[in-house]
C-alpha cells in the first residue's frame, strides 16, 4: 500500500515536503520515511543547521500528516505528472 506523508523541518519554518512511502501500515510508513525525511531536511537546511550548531545526529523533520495514497487522492495526478516529481520524494521503493 502507498502512503503520502507531509513533513516539515523540525527546526525552521517553511513549506515542507511530500513523501510517498510503500508500507503495510501507517506506523510502518512513518518508520520507513525516517531516513529520507531526515536527509531531505538536513540537506535543505544544512547551512542554517551548521550555523546554529545543530549538525549532530538528530531528527530534522516533523510529520504533519499521513494518509493512504491511491488514485482517488487529490495529489495523485500531481504525483504522476513528471513536471511535479520534485515535490514527491519516494521512500522504500
Amino acid at each position: 500500500m502507498l502512503y503520502i506523508i507531509y513533513a516539515e523541518s523540525a527546526q525552521y519554518a517553511g513549506y515542507g515536503q511530500h513523501f510517498i512511502v510503500k508500507a503495510n501500515s501507517i506506523a510502518q510508513a512513518e518508520e520507513l520515511v525516517e531516513d529520507s525525511a531526515n536527509e531531505y531536511f538536513y540537506e535543505l537546511y544544512m547551512d542554517e543547521l551548521e550555523g546554529d550548531g545543530l549538525t549532530e545526529e538528530g531528527t530534522f523533520y516533523s510529520i504533519c500528516s499521513v494518509e493512504e495514497f491511491t488514485e482517488q487522492h487529490e495529489c495523485w495526478k500531481y504525483y504522476k505528472d513528471p513536471s511535479q516529481s520534485e515535490f514527491y520524494t519516494e521512500a522504500n521503493f
